[in-house]
């Protein structure tokens, strides 16, 4: 791939050079201006390879024949440098002088591959020339060519990226800044074939396995610079670690737990890993259900018989006499029990007043209301910020109309604090339109519902510290384009934010980042990844589609 990319700059170095010579095949030329400056050094075949260290050295000394504008005439020259590839158009000033000739040092010329967007430890064809000013006349010399390998710079990061046979398109890896590894944020979805890796948006550089891998559920390795080989794959997806620095791999295959049957409502909900167990929540209809373990190779487990809880591959199904909402968990002895259980592990918002329309709940993944994080106590609790319509009607509901279907007469207590909440035909309404924060309270057999202004905050080091509700940290809503958005971040660091309302005991419980143009929420689950923020960029959230960007 190096040397391909050389071989580009140099046949680009070729053709820009061929221009400057005489028209005798009718391609098109670039003529020297009667009286333009005439440049002497560089000579068209000079190779630069800058380091940082010697930033304040010496580049180039530029040095040109006069252009002639009139006896008695000084004209001033500019120095402009451009891709090989490039026509001046966007074209980099190298400095000017009123004499023949201009020093360069390696620190700006740098900073001018960068700009131009040239990758660095790449040969890149770049060209030059003098321009000639007098008298409100301009003339240019022919440009003069050279190759540049650049410098990298401390806060340049390079993204790798999974490439390969084994997979469709090339997937980027997100840095951890705490490990400092490249890892997988969600499981990749790769086919039968092989990967490596490659990062080319600062350098160009590959990584692949030193020596033949034999396949297995989890693949670890060392990795070389070039000519490695593929690290193999099957048609599944995969949790991925690059430690770049280390030269190490592991490609494991994203193996979980999932109910399957027909008493399974939706069959992508996981069991998630709660101390030495294993727990899903979810809704069932009378049925039955196996326990299905998901890997390139899967297997279903069932008990062992009708009164013997221990799973077992190829059981017996687990039966479901009644449609309700469940706790199914396996311990460490995998021993499992179903109990039924007093919430619902989704609930939606619905309604012309919200972006979803009256579609049946369950329908659009983006009307999902989210969970509070803290165990327990919060079980129960939901919180969703979303623009509503004034003089529309609305209801929250858990998935295809099931109970809890909420209406305003099915609500015990509405939020005193918040805005008023009136009855629309026998739905919820708000007056007036904008972007607010709606909260269900499920908890010790009540029903309360929260409509408040949305209010969100930044937290963490890009903000300035963890200080909760600061007033500098207050997100602006924007009820015209149904965005809310960041002050500029205040310093390099880890993005938080979080939704602020009254009903949610501490930050930590609502919290969410933006991520790969979309929002990752905290939900009841763990702590949420490291985000590296820049300063001076600023997040963007429209949560009706659960969309962001930094900028």
């Amino acid at each position: 791939m190096k040397k391909l990319n050389i071989l580009y700059s140099l046949l680009a170095f070729i053709i820009v050079f061929s221009s400057c010579k005489d028209d005798k095949d009718g391609i098109t030329r670039i003529p020297l201006q009667e009286g333009a400056a005439v440049i002497l050094s560089p000579n068209g075949s000079t190779s630069y390879t800058l380091l940082e260290e010697n930033s304040d050295a010496a580049f180039e000394t530029f040095i040109w024949e006069d252009a002639y504008f009139g006896e008695g005439v000084t004209p001033e020259y500019t120095v402009e440098m451009d891709l090989a590839t490039g026509d001046f158009s966007n074209a980099v000033v190298l400095g000017t002088s009123d004499i023949p000739y201009l020093k360069t040092t390696i620190g700006p010329v740098n900073q001018f591959c960068r700009d131009l967007g040239v990758m660095a430890r790449i040969p890149t064809g770049f060209q030059a020339r003098v321009k000639a000013t007098a008298g409100g006349d301009t003339k240019y010399s022919i440009p003069v060519n050279f190759l540049i390998d650049r410098f990298i710079y401390a806060d340049e990061v390079a993204t790798w990226m999974v490439v390969g046979s084994g997979i469709e398109n090339p997937v980027a890896l997100m840095l951890d800044t705490e490990s400092g590894m490249w890892k997988s944020t969600d499981p990749i979805q790769l086919k039968e074939g092989g990967i490596s890796f490659m990062n080319n948006n600062v350098y160009q550089d590959e990584l692949g396995a030193d020596s033949d891998i034999s396949y297995e559920m989890e693949m670890s390795g060392s990795l070389i610079d070039s000519d490695g080989k593929e690290i193999p794959s099957k048609d599944f997806t995969y949790n991925i670690t690059l430690d770049v620095e280390g030269r190490m791999f592991t490609v494991a295959e994203d193996t979980h737990y999932t109910a399957t049957g027909s008493a399974v409502v939706n069959p992508d909900v996981r069991f998630k890993m709660e101390g030495d167990s294993y727990e899903l929540k979810t809704r069932f209809v009378a049925g039955t259900f196996l326990i299905k373990f998901n890997s390139s190779s899967p297997m279903n487990y069932g008990v062992t018989s009708a009164t013997d809880n221990t799973l077992i591959v190829d059981g017996e199904p687990i039966e479901i006499a009644t449609d309700g909402n469940y706790k199914v968990t396996v311990d460490a002895d995998m021993k499992v029990t179903v109990e039924e259980s007093a919430y619902p592990n989704e609930m939606y918002i619905v309604g012309s007043a919200t972006a979803y329309g009256w579609d049946e709940p369950g329908t659009h993944e983006d009307a999902i209301m989210h969970k509070v994080a803290g165990g327990a106590d919060n079980e129960g609790l939901f919180w969703k910020i979303a623009h509503l319509e004034g003089g529309q009607g609305f209801k929250i509901s858990a998935e295809a109309w099931n109970d809890p279907n909420l209406g305003f007469d099915q609500v015990d207590e509405f939020d005193p604090d918040g805005v008023e909440v009136v009855n629309n035909d026998t739905n919820m309404g708000i007056t007036t339109s904008g972007m607010y924060t709606i909260v269900v309270d499920l908890r010790e057999n009540a029903t309360k519902v929260s409509v408040t202004p949305a209010q969100v905050y930044g937290m963490g080091p890009a903000f300035g510290g963890w200080d909760e509700d600061k007033t500098e940290n207050l997100f602006t809503v924007d009820n015209t384009e149904k965005t809310i958005i960041s002050p500029a971040l205040s310093e390099d660091g880890d993005i938080r934010s979080y939704v602020n309302h009254a009903w949610i005991p501490a930050w930590w419980q609502a919290e969410f980042q933006p991520k790969d143009e979309s929002i990752l929420y905290r939900n009841d689950g763990g702590d949420l990844p490291n985000l590296g923020g820049t300063a001076g960029t600023v997040i963007t959230y429209k949560f009706d589609d659960n969309t962001s960007s930094i900028q």
